[in-house]
């Protein structure tokens, strides 16, 4: 008669770690009635105490539904298990409750390593085989009926929230670990691991070689990656981020991944690629493959209100230089850079953290002008000359 009678008794769980959620009646509308709480002694022969009976509307309106929503989060507590029968009520009911349950699940309140949801097939049952008395009077039929346990909802609860971290955030660890629990797909999660890793240090010139692994197996795996299963779904958005990252130079593949961290909110990690996209773009467009002295070539360019004199007429000297070239690029060169400096020291030092918002909205702004080709009058520069004042021993210990 109630499904979760059946499973206390098949997975032997004790009547005190039950709640039970059950409609409240609504006055001056005669056919809702509330539950009839007395079928549970009936059916268990032991009350249940007041906590364990929770009184729920019945959901017609939207203020009724986040009033169930308060109760269910404020019920459950922290468990290893949560087992949900949802044979009984409305069919409003089961959805409003898990999904307040997949809302409890993301906050990280509760602790539950496993949701599992069964579901009493009542009209898929045998003829009846038997009739009972009921609490109000009428006779009820008893049917053998198989209770199905519902193994796609938290199995697809974990697979959202995996897919959405990878397809937001560029973080592949989820899906990892999902795939590893998969025995049908052997050691593809490995794949995935190694792509979260990649993604995750910012290593930008391996990143492209490793999607490309993962659609390999992909391709490996397609007898088992039939279209009913969730990683089917998953090869457009991995050959998206191929295309998002995949080809062109060493200074063409960071500035793609600097714009790759910007779309997908991991800010710290989109400086970083951007500082290096200026320093491998500047040793490319100077022909001398030395991405050190283009490094120091940025550092010592945003000195110029150095405290130490030396330094700070260098980078005068230095910057005076660039101008001749072309006075604008080199104003905004050097102001990016610091920018940048000024950046890192924020998210990595917290220093002046007030001007994170104004420093974000400048990285956007500096990333969006590089993508529409704000450097590459770089290409005519003569960076070479710069070197060459930056060490004036760079040229007789060229490798």
């Amino acid at each position: 008669r109630l499904g979760f009678k059946a499973l206390a008794e098949l997975l032997d769980i004790p009547q005190e770690r039950f709640y039970v959620f059950g409609t409240e009646k609504r006055e001056g509308t005669g056919q809702l009635r509330g539950s009839d709480w007395s079928i549970l002694e009936q059916e268990f022969e032991t009350p249940f105490s007041k906590n364990q009976m929770i009184a729920v509307p019945y959901g017609l309106d939207k203020g009724e539904h986040y009033e169930f929503f308060e109760k269910v989060l404020n019920t459950i507590d922290d468990t290893e298990e949560i087992i949900f029968d949802i044979s009984h009520g409305f069919r409003s009911t089961p959805v409003v409750f898990l999904m307040s349950l997949f809302f409890k699940f993301s906050i990280g309140e509760p602790q539950a390593q496993k949701l599992r949801v069964f579901y009493g097939a009542y009209e898929a049952g045998e003829e009846p085989s038997e009739v009972k008395p009921g609490s109000n009077g009428k006779p009820y039929n008893v049917r053998n009926v198989a209770l199905v346990e519902m193994e796609i909802i938290p199995e697809l609860l974990a697979w959202v929230k995996a897919t959405e971290r990878f397809t937001k955030f560029g973080i592949a660890s989820d899906l990892a670990k999902l795939a590893s629990n998969d025995s049908t797909l052997g050691n593809f999660y490995k794949r995935l691991e190694l792509l979260h890793l990649e993604i995750a240090y910012n290593t930008v010139q391996t990143i492209p070689d490793k999607v490309d692994q993962v659609l390999e197996e992909f391709n490996r795996k397609k007898k088992v990656l039939n279209t009913r299963h969730p990683l089917h779904y998953l090869k457009a958005p991995i050959s998206n981020m191929l295309d998002s990252i995949h080809g062109g130079s060493k200074a063409e593949k960071l500035l793609k991944s600097a714009i790759f961290f910007i779309d997908t909110e991991r800010y710290g990690q989109a400086s970083v690629a951007y500082r290096e996209y200026l320093t491998a773009l500047i040793d490319e467009c100077s022909g001398r493959k030395n991405q050190y002295m283009a490094d120091k070539l940025l550092g010592l360019l945003a000195q110029n209100e150095s405290k130490d004199k030396l330094w700070k007429e260098r980078s005068e000297k230095l910057f005076d230089q660039v101008s001749d070239w072309n006075s604008n690029l080199a104003v905004d060169l050097q102001a990016e850079v610091k920018n940048l400096m000024d950046l890192r020291n924020i998210f990595a030092h917290a220093k002046q953290t007030n001007r994170l918002m104004k420093q974000h909205e400048m990285l956007v702004e500096m990333i969006e002008g590089a993508k529409h080709g704000k450097w590459l009058p770089l290409l005519n520069a003569p960076i070479g000359d710069w070197f060459s004042f930056i060490n004036p021993w760079y040229q007789k210990n060229e490798p």
